[in-house]
């Protein structure tokens, strides 16, 4: 016990400081424990089981973290209320004491066997009387941590009629009461997230069974087996849209290799037919051609024929790898289509002698367009016409209107097309039989060309054909407006 006269005087902060610590502790430990974590898991490669389960743990340590600030905020409204009644009981009984000039070591310490706090005094702000040795404690304002003796202490002074008397309790025993309430949370949501972890692992495995399926199917496919698909069975919702989308892709993607590979077979069984004959000739001409005139030029002529034709298949072949690409530039303009017709027949009249040609132009269009790209799709019907309609047969060259387009009709009295064979026409490297029985030069490669540059104008294909009378190839397009 010390009774003297040091003037000190303590810092008097009306704001609740312990509150505001114990509110910045725990913001602290929150922000640490969330960097560490995101770091932690942004760092490491996981499956996605293992993912969620940590997003589990670290929401219920979040919500564990809160709870607990939640109880200590609680522990706080409760207590430092009653802590602050009693010391105002013990206040008024000193203060009453001093004016009845006692001895005050008489009224201090009875109250301080009882209360276990601690008591210092002060008068127009002279220390007269202190219980305790550490000058800490009573020049401290609010907290204080004795780190000898491992104890906080909570300093609350109260000032009345010029007397200030600073009580100084040990929050040793709230503070275990506290850690003892903490330690049964921790327990109780450590259960939790254990529980939630085991059924966890189970919900996650059926949850997550059919992105296994969807890897293992993935791993099996390669070329070989581009036929295997994802079993939507039992799948559900998201998960259920997700294997019908890949299953869906995989379906464009196997259509898109078989057609591939049938376009390098078609294309390479093309290309057989005059290589081999330009190699017959050529082994001809160099058993043969140098005496005999006849053998000459007769492979002459066969060899440039075969050239041309192998030109004309690579251009074609070219024209549809540029399409597929998708780098064929159309130069559109403005045209009168009647013009480019007529161009075109007469052009047919002086190629095809042997058939006979007529044309009803009836009307005058303009179109927007590559001219030479049409003028090309329009020439395939008209060869294709002319090559399946015997000599002596009629070729017929129309136009007319309809509602707001044209209509550019090639009908021909030729062989005609089958009902099986006529979905396939336009397919690539695709020859009806009745061509193949004939013997009727072609790739099979024109009708595609044609129909591909027609649906880059916007334009319409329709075909009407009965085998043995003939066909009749109708191709619609658009015009400019009032040019009909």
């Amino acid at each position: 016990m010390r009774n003297d006269n040091k003037t000190k005087s303590p810092k008097n902060d009306d704001t609740n400081a312990f509150t505001g610590t114990i509110q910045r502790v725990f913001n602290n430990i929150s922000s640490a424990v969330s960097g560490i974590v995101n770091g932690f898991i942004s760092n490491l490669r996981f499956s996605i089981s293992l993912r969620i389960s940590l997003i589990y743990i670290r929401l219920l340590l979040f919500s564990l973290i809160f709870i607990i600030f939640l109880y200590c905020i609680g522990f706080l409204v409760i207590m430092v209320p009653i802590i602050h009644r009693e010391d105002q009981v013990l206040y008024s009984e000193i203060a009453m004491g001093i004016s009845r000039e006692e001895d005050i070591d008489n009224v201090v310490m009875p109250l301080r066997n009882v209360t276990k706090k601690e008591i210092v005094i002060f008068t127009q702000n002279n220390l007269i009387y202190t219980t305790v040795e550490d000058e800490k404690l009573y020049t401290v304002n609010r907290l204080h941590f004795d780190r000898t003796s491992r104890t906080l202490y909570y300093l609350n002074a109260i000032n009345e009629d010029d007397i200030q008397i600073t009580i100084i309790h040990s929050l040793n025993k709230y503070l275990s009461i506290l850690s003892n309430i903490i330690k049964v949370i921790l327990i109780i949501e450590l259960l939790r997230i254990f529980s939630i972890i085991k059924k966890g692992r189970k919900i996650n495995k059926k949850v997550l069974k059919p992105i296994m399926e969807m890897t293992e199917i993935a791993q099996r496919i390669s070329v070989q087996n581009l036929s295997h698909r994802i079993n939507v069975a039992g799948t559900k919702n998201e998960l259920k849209d997700l294997a019908k989308t890949i299953n869906d892709m995989m379906d464009r993607i196997e259509t898109s290799y078989n057609n591939q590979k049938q376009f390098v077979s078609d294309a390479s069984h093309e290309l057989r037919t005059p290589i081999a004959v330009i190699q017959g000739y050529a082994n001809l001409l160099n058993r043969w051609g140098k005496e005999d005139k006849e053998v000459l030029n007769e492979s002459i002529i066969a060899i440039k024929n075969e050239s041309n034709n192998m030109q004309e298949l690579v251009e074609k072949l070219l024209y549809l790898a540029r399409h597929d690409k998708k780098t064929l530039k159309l130069e559109k303009e403005l045209f009168e289509l009647k013009d480019l017709l007529n161009e075109m027949i007469r052009e047919t009249k002086m190629i095809a002698k042997s058939h006979i040609i007529e044309s009803e132009i009836n009307c005058s269009p303009i179109i927007y367009g590559d001219k030479q790209s049409i003028k090309q799709g329009i020439r395939i019907f008209i060869d294709n016409a002319l090559k399946y309609t015997e000599p002596g047969g009629k070729i017929t060259i129309k136009c007319e209107t309809e509602n707001d387009g044209c209509l550019v009709s090639i009908i021909d009295t030729g062989i005609g097309i089958s009902k099986k064979d006529l979905n396939k026409i336009f397919s690539r490297f695709y020859r009806a039989d009745e061509s193949r029985n004939n013997n009727k030069n072609g790739h099979g490669l024109g009708l595609s060309i044609a129909k591909l540059i027609v649906l880059a104008h916007n334009g319409k294909i329709k075909v009407k054909s009965k085998l043995g009378e003939g066909s009749v190839f109708t191709i619609y397009f658009d015009v400019e407006n009032g040019t009909n």
